[in-house]
C-alpha cells in the first residue's frame, strides 16, 4: 500500500489527519529481514503467559530490594518505570519512593528516584506482599 493509498483509507475512516502518520510509517524502514538476538526479540515480542511490566518490576524489587529508571531500563526494558510504580501504588501496594542525589567532580548534580517495597509494621520487606 503506497502513502497515498494509506492516506485515503485512514480518511474515510474518519481520521483527517491521518496521511502524515500514514506517510511516517510508509517511510519507515523494513525491519522483516532483520536477524533478531532471541533476547532482543522476547523483549519485543508479547507472547501468551509472559509477565506484564508490574509484574516484572513486583519481581525485580522482591529479588533485588529496590529498582531505579536506570535498572528498570537495563534490566526490564522498562522506559517508564514512575508510570508502572503509580499504577501498583493505585492497586495497593506499599511502595515507597526514595530520592537520591549524587554530586559530581564538575559540581553538577544529578537526582533520581529509587523504589523500595515498604516493610510492614514490625515486618520485613519480604512479607509486605503476603
Amino acid at each position: 500500500m503506497t502513502c497515498k493509498e494509506a492516506a485515503k483509507v485512514g480518511q474515510d475512516m474518519g481520521f483527517p489527519g491521518y496521511s502524515a502518520a500514514a506517510h511516517s510509517l510508509a517511510s519507515r524502514p523494513d525491519f522483516s529481514g532483520v536477524t533478531w538476538v532471541p533476547e532482543l526479540r522476547e523483549v519485543f515480542t508479547r507472547k501468551e503467559g509472559r509477565m506484564s511490566q508490574k509484574e516484572l518490576v513486583l519481581n525485580y524489587m522482591d529479588e533485588h530490594g529496590s529498582i531505579d529508571p536506570l535498572r528498570a531500563i537495563r534490566d526490564l526494558g522498562i522506559l517508564r518505570l514512575g508510570a508502572r510504580i503509580h499504577e501498583l501504588k493505585a492497586e495497593g501496594w506499599p511502595i515507597v519512593t526514595e530520592t537520591r542525589t549524587r554530586k559530581y567532580p564538575d559540581g553538577t548534580r544529578k537526582t533520581w528516584a529509587e523504589y523500595k517495597i515498604a516493610a510492614p509494621s514490625g515486618g520485613t520487606p519480604e512479607t509486605a506482599n503476603d
